[in-house]
């Protein structure tokens, strides 16, 4: 009987991409009829909870074991081997915090060149501390709650073909939780003032700081599969909000359901953004266009 976690993937029909010292690295089998180039999700072995970020799949390896078609009872004797098998994470929220915060810094001391080169300012990555992993070649986007606290730090690759797209550091605080813990947040939402005047809900990093440069008060989900703790956010706000998710599949099926989760909580005070000229994405627009595009949603 396998137990192993590595092993038991490795046998069933799921493609493995590569296996990490915190992770297993998987093409994910639930979208693109399991045939995408890029691995996009990854089984965690601190928690054991496979994770895609790019459809937003979110399960325990049990019930994800179960999904790729092996049988209940071997992905139940799997799972439990796993958990039982795991270290014991360390949960000081002191230690937590004085880690992050030591990582945050040895990060803040590099600019990632990509975004310079994509047109990103300096001052626009200042402010919203963008750094530098050096060490697994990650841009780190710093997670801070309503009221400007670290709580998490995100590494998005940039060698898209060797490290899966996203790594939370989890691991490296010695935390149990925090590789989920960012989600209860919208990014940015400590930068925009209290006031009534509009602001922008955008789907991730790049595309929140894009439309920050664009002269608009935004905040992101960091994903499409935003979370009940984050609608809780934009309701206790209670001011106008212009939905501006990526303009794929995925992020118009996301910004649907935000807008009308939005409306049923605060009424009439949502938007909808209209892309123009069929651009993907908030970075693929101009400044101008972006003016045009917020004057016009509806």
């Amino acid at each position: 009987m396998i137990t192993d976690l590595g092993q038991a993937l490795q046998g069933s029909n799921i493609r493995v991409h590569k296996a990490l010292e915190d992770r297993i690295s998987i093409y994910c089998p639930f979208h693109k009829s399991g045939q995408e180039h890029k691995p996009s999700m990854s089984v965690y072995k601190d928690s054991g909870m496979a994770v895609c970020f790019t459809c937003g799949y979110k399960k325990p390896v049990e019930a994800f074991l179960v999904d790729c078609g092996l049988e209940i009872s071997v992905a139940e004797r799997i799972g439990n081997a796993h958990r039982s098998g795991r270290p014991r994470k360390i949960e000081s929220p002191a230690l937590v915090i004085g880690k992050l915060s030591a990582y945050h810094g040895l990060f803040r001391r590099f600019l990632p060149k990509n975004l310079l080169e994509a047109g990103f300012t300096r001052e626009i990555l200042d402010l919203f501390e963008i750094g530098y992993d050096t060490r697994y070649r990650r841009v780190t986007y710093p997670v801070r709650d309503r009221y400007g606290a670290l709580v998490a730090i995100v590494g998005g690759a940039i060698d898209g073909n060797e490290y899966a797209k996203y790594k939370v550091y989890s691991e490296e605080v010695e935390a149990e939780g925090t590789q989920f813990q960012h989600r209860h947040h919208l990014w940015g939402l400590h930068l925009i003032p209290a006031n009534l005047n509009p602001y922008v809900i955008a789907e991730g990093y790049k595309a929140c700081m894009w439309v920050a440069q664009a002269g608009y008060d935004v905040c992101a989900t960091q994903g499409t599969n935003y979370t009940k703790a984050q609608l809780d956010l934009v309701t206790e706000m209670y001011k106008p909000v212009v939905v501006m998710m990526d303009n794929d599949e995925p992020g118009k099926n996301a910004q649907k359901r935000l807008v009308t989760d939005i409306i049923r909580r605060i009424g009439s005070r949502v938007k909808s953004f209209r892309y123009p000229n069929g651009a993907k994405q908030p970075d693929d627009l101009s400044p101008e266009e972006i003016k045009k595009g917020m004057e016009s949603a509806r």
